[in-house]
C-alpha cells in the first residue's frame, strides 16, 4: 500500500528547506493551532504590520494600564504648554536667555538676544530685573521712589505733585476743638473733641499740577457766660492774652437780668482739606460748665446750649450743668467710627454729682470718658500712626505725637482736689481741677492745650468760686496736619510693540502655541494682544488666557494661547511671535516668552 502521509519522525532535521516547498503550498489549514511559538520565529524575521491584528486605529496610543486608547489632542496641547513653562523655569534657574526646543523656543529675557530690537517700539528693557515694559525711561529702569510730604502749617496752601504722579495716598487730620470753660462754684467744662481723620489710599491727581490744601487750626477756648453774681474780676490779668470776642449780651440769668459781658462757646477745630474731595472736620468744642443754659449766642451753634458739647470730627464732652435749665448734652461725631474714611467718636457725659465733673472729649479712636463720682471724664483715645496700624504703616517714626498716636480727646474738668483728668492718648489736653493755684496759669488752673499737629482736643477748666481764678478758659485745641505719600515713577507710553527674532521651523507649521510670563495690568486681548507668524508676513492673532501665577499667589503670571498658522509668503518656515499694546494706561512687564509650533 502506498504511503500517503509522512510522519515528521521520518524527516531528518533541516531536510526540508524553502527550495523543496512550493510557494503557497502550505496554508493555515496545514498548520495546527498553537504549533508555531515565539521560539520558532527567527529574530531576523521581517514581519509587516499588516500581518499583526492590533486593536483600535492608527491614532491609538498605549496607556499606562497597557490598553490602547485614542490620543487626546487637548492633552497634547496641555503638554506643549507645560513644556513651555518648564523651559521658562529652567531658563531662570540656569541663567539662560534663549534655547531651542525641537519645534519651539524659550526666551527668558536675561538679555536682549532673541528679540528684534530694531523692530521694537516703546518697549523698554530693564537689564537689572530682566523684563520689557511700556515705561519711558533709561536702562535699567529705576524703581519707583516713595516721597512723603507732611504739611503742618495751619491755614491754606498748595501741594505740588511730581510730573509723573497720578495717584497719591492722603492722610488728613482736622484741628482739635477747644475745652469748655469752668463754671462758678467749681463746675467742670467738657473736654474738646479731637479732629476728624480721613485716609484715602487712592486719590487721583494731575501730574505736575498743584492741589489746594488747608490745615485746620486748633479751636480757641472762650469764657463761660458770666453768672450774674460772678463779675469776672480779673479781666486785666497780665497773662490773659486778650478778651475773647463776644456775639452779644448774655440774657436769661436767674433774675432775668441782661449780663453785658456775655461769653461764647469754645470754638471747634478748623477743617483740614486736600483738594475738593477730602475733608477732615475739626473737633467739636467742649461744653461750658455751671451756667444758665439758654441757647448759645454763637452764630456757629445757635441751637446749642452753653453746657452742650458741640458736634465735629469727634464730639466735645458735656459741661457740668446745675440742672436748672439744661442738662449738658454730649457732642456727637459727625463721622462713623470703624475705618479711616472719616473717623471720630462722641464726647463723654457730665456727672451731676458733687464733683461737678464734665465729660471727656471724643477721640479719633474711642469715645470720650463719662465723668465719674470723683473726677472728670478722660479724653477719648486717638489712633496709632506707623507700623502698629496696618492702614498707616507707611508713616515714619516721629509723625504725630511722641507716643505714636494722634487725635486724642481733651479731658473734662472736675471739682476734685486730687489731680487733673488725663487727656486722650494722641495729644489730648488734660482737664484741670478745683481747687488749684489762684495767681498763675499753672497746669491745673485752666484746661491744658492739645498738642500741635495731633488734632488733640483741649482740656477743660474746672472753674471755682468768684475771684479764685484769673482765667476760666478751656485749653486750646491742637492743630491738624496732612501727610501725602506719592510714588514717583516713569511715565507709561500708550502703545508698544515687542517682536522676536525669526526662527526657522524644520517643516511648514500649521499651529502655534504661546506661553507668556508677565504682569499684565491692561485689558487682555484688547489693550495688550499677542500673535504669531510662519511666513514673517501674516500674523495670526492669539487669544490669551490667564493661567495663574508662576509660583504662589502673587507676582508673575502665566498667559497661554494658540492659533492656526496661515500665510502664503515664501518661505513658510519663518516663525515669530509679536506682542502689541494699544491705548495703554497701565504698566505691563513681560519677563519671557515661549513659542512652540507643529
Amino acid at each position: 500500500m502506498g504511503i500517503t502521509k509522512v510522519n515528521k519522525n521520518l524527516i531528518g532535521d533541516s531536510a526540508l528547506d524553502s527550495n523543496k516547498i512550493a510557494d503557497n503550498s502550505i496554508g493555515s489549514d496545514e498548520i495546527l493551532d498553537n504549533t508555531i511559538t515565539n521560539a520558532d520565529i527567527s529574530p531576523q524575521a521581517s514581519i509587516s504590520a499588516t500581518k499583526l491584528n492590533l486593536p483600535g486605529s492608527a491614532s491609538d496610543v498605549l496607556n499606562g494600564a497597557g490598553a490602547f486608547q485614542a490620543a487626546s489632542v487637548a492633552q497634547a496641547d496641555t503638554n506643549t504648554f507645560n513644556i513651555g513653562v518648564l523651559g521658562f523655569k529652567m531658563a531662570v534657574a540656569e541663567g539662560l536667555t534663549l534655547f531651542n526646543l525641537v519645534d519651539g523656543i524659550v526666551d527668558e529675557f536675561n538679555d536682549e538676544s532673541g528679540v528684534d530690537t530694531g523692530e521694537n517700539s516703546n518697549a523698554a528693557y530693564d537689564s537689572s530685573s530682566d523684563f520689557y515694559s511700556n515705561l519711558d525711561g533709561p536702562n535699567p529702569i529705576p524703581s519707583p521712589q516713595a516721597s512723603l510730604t507732611q504739611i503742618t502749617s495751619s491755614g491754606p496752601g498748595t501741594f505740588a505733585n511730581e510730573p509723573t504722579t497720578t495717584v497719591v495716598k492722603v492722610f488728613a487730620l482736622g484741628g482739635g476743638g477747644a475745652g469748655g470753660g469752668g463754671g462758678y462754684g467749681g463746675g467742670g467744662g467738657g473736654g474738646g473733641g479731637a479732629g476728624g481723620v480721613v485716609f484715602d489710599a487712592d486719590v487721583p491727581v494731575t501730574g505736575g499740577a498743584s492741589v489746594a490744601v488747608n490745615v485746620g487750626a486748633g479751636g480757641e477756648g472762650h469764657f463761660q457766660p458770666n453768672h450774674p453774681s460772678y463779675p469776672n474780676p480779673n479781666v486785666s490779668a497780665p497773662w490773659r492774652p486778650v478778651e475773647w470776642p463776644t456775639y452779644g449780651p448774655f440774657t436769661g440769668g436767674p433774675s432775668g437780668a441782661t449780663v453785658p459781658q456775655g461769653g461764647t462757646r469754645s470754638k471747634p477745630g478748623g477743617d483740614t482739606t486736600f483738594g475738593p474731595t477730602i475733608t477732615a472736620e475739626g473737633g467739636g468744642g467742649g461744653g461750658h460748665a455751671y451756667t444758665v443754659n439758654e441757647p448759645s449766642q454763637d452764630p456757629l451753634f445757635p441751637g446749642l446750649e452753653y453746657t452742650d458739647g458741640a458736634p465735629g470730627g469727634s464730639g466735645g464732652g458735656a459741661g457740668y450743668s446745675e440742672g436748672v435749665v439744661g442738662e449738658g448734652e454730649t457732642g456727637e461725631s459727625r463721622h462713623p467710627a470703624g475705618d479711616l474714611t472719616q473717623q471720630g467718636f462722641d464726647g463723654g457725659e457730665m456727672n451731676p454729682g458733687s464733683n461737678y465733673g464734665g465729660g471727656g472729649g471724643g477721640g479719633a479712636g474711642a469715645v470720650g470718658g463719662d465723668a465719674g463720682p470723683s473726677i472728670g471724664g478722660t479724653g477719648g483715645a486717638g489712633i496709632a500712626v506707623g507700623p502698629p496700624n496696618p492702614q498707616l504703616n507707611w508713616f515714619p517714626a516721629g509723625y504725630g505725637h511722641p507716643d505714636g498716636f494722634v487725635g486724642g480727646g481733651g479731658g473734662g474738668g472736675s471739682y476734685h482736689p486730687g489731680g487733673k483728668t488725663e487727656g486722650g492718648t494722641g495729644g489730648g489736653g488734660d482737664g484741670s481741677h478745683y481747687p488749684g493755684p489762684t495767681t498763675t496759669p499753672a497746669a491745673n488752673s485752666r484746661g491744658g492745650d492739645g498738642v500741635a499737629n495731633t488734632g488733640g482736643g483741649g482740656g477743660s477748666f474746672a472753674g471755682g468760686p468768684s475771684g479764685s481764678y484769673a482765667d476760666h478758659r478751656g485749653g486750646l485745641g491742637g492743630s491738624g496736619q496732612i501727610v501725602v505719600l506719592e510714588m514717583e515713577s516713569l511715565a507709561t507710553v500708550t502703545s508698544s510693540t515687542l517682536i522676536s527674532d525669526t526662527f526657522t521651523a524644520n517643516s511648514v507649521p500649521t499651529k502655534a502655541r504661546i506661553v507668556l510670563f508677565a504682569e499684565i495690568n491692561s485689558a487682555l486681548n484688547s489693550e495688550l494682544s499677542a500673535s504669531a507668524t510662519r511666513d514673517n508676513t501674516t500674523f495670526n492673532a492669539i487669544t490669551l488666557t490667564d493661567s495663574g501665577y508662576v509660583t504662589g499667589s502673587s507676582g508673575t503670571k502665566i498667559f497661554t494661547g494658540s492659533t492656526p498658522l496661515t500665510g502664503t509668503a515664501s518661505p513658510q518656515v519663518q516663525v515669530r511671535w509679536k506682542i502689541v499694546g494699544a491705548g495703554l494706561s497701565h504698566i505691563n512687564t513681560i519677563h519671557g516668552v515661549s513659542l512652540q509650533w507643529a
